[in-house]
């Protein structure tokens, strides 16, 4: 895959979250919907996913310790909020190659077969397989690359609950930080494809499949397009943000301002939630 400079395609972002009854008030009360939980017993992950139409969020926390690859563990203990960027392939080999570049570039790896149980709409249970490279670069712990291929994207993307009241429809954007910008432009023109890469006072922007843009900001760059309302954690590189589109932001701006959720409007017209409402996500907003 990577020694490809084709745009890559989204296929979900996951979250660490520690608070799943919080989670479930805050996404009804903006008008979302989330899968059931796969409720099987002594499971180490505990998921439930946002379908928005071809990507989708991942919402886990982990129930057992100790027993995860990757430090999982660790990524739950030091910062809850976005940690996962997940590539999609349409062929198992585009795994195997992403995983030997991503090796090439200082990564470390696994290469895994999965199944889910996921819950359908009807209450029966289908199972979801796909393979997936997992990724850890030692510089960046915070935040992981995955590649996947899924056999049966249907049950995984179950677009039975992809119908949100609040109109929500895709992924248009996920930000990150960088402390040092000239530091990551190596790894982003990699993990995008050098061509897909354009560069401002603000920061890095790579462009993907399906209209979805990755944005590295540096800290003063992410001051600046969140108007001053997210403080720079201070990692060295860590994902901040993502940015939701939907039918109407008149419908979300209803439902915010009913629900009491804390928001605001910003100078690009987008309205953002806070990284205190859901999970140290700062969600925006965004009219079709």
């Amino acid at each position: 895959m990577f020694s490809s400079n084709n745009r890559r395609t989204l296929d979900h972002t996951s979250l660490m979250v520690r608070d799943f009854n919080r989670v479930a008030q805050v996404i009804d009360s903006i008008g979302c919907t989330l899968s059931p939980f796969m409720g099987l017993p002594d499971i180490a992950i505990e998921n439930r996913i946002l379908v928005l139409g071809q990507d989708a969020i991942d919402f886990m926390t982990i129930q057992k310790r100790g027993v995860l690859l990757g430090d999982l563990d660790g990524v739950f203990d030091t910062r809850e909020g976005l940690f996962g960027l997940i590539f999609q392939v349409d062929d198992k080999q585009k795994v195997v190659d992403a995983e030997l570049g991503l090796k090439g570039l200082g990564f470390q790896t696994l290469v895994v077969d999965g199944k889910r149980p996921e819950v359908q709409s009807d209450g029966s249970v289908k199972s979801a397989h796909w393979t997936m490279c997992g990724s850890l670069n030692p510089k960046t712990p915070l935040f992981r690359i995955f590649v996947c291929h899924h056999y049966d994207p249907d049950i995984f993307f179950n677009q039975s609950y992809a119908n949100h009241h609040n109109g929500a429809k895709k992924t248009a954007s996920i930000s990150a930080v960088a402390q040092n910008l000239n530091e990551w432009l190596e790894t982003i023109s990699f993990l995008f494809g050098s061509s897909h890469i354009t560069q401002d006072d603000q920061g890095f922007h790579a462009a993907m499949n399906n209209d979805v843009t990755f944005h590295v900001y540096s800290p003063e760059g992410l001051a600046e397009v969140y108007d001053g309302h997210i403080k720079n954690e201070g990692y060295n590189f860590y994902m901040t943000g993502q940015e939701i589109r939907v039918q109407d932001i008149g419908v979300v701006a209803s439902l915010l301002k009913t629900n009491a959720i804390d928001h605001h409007f910003l100078k690009n017209g987008k309205v953002l939630i806070p990284p205190h409402v859901l999970s140290n996500v700062a969600w925006t907003l965004s009219g079709a």
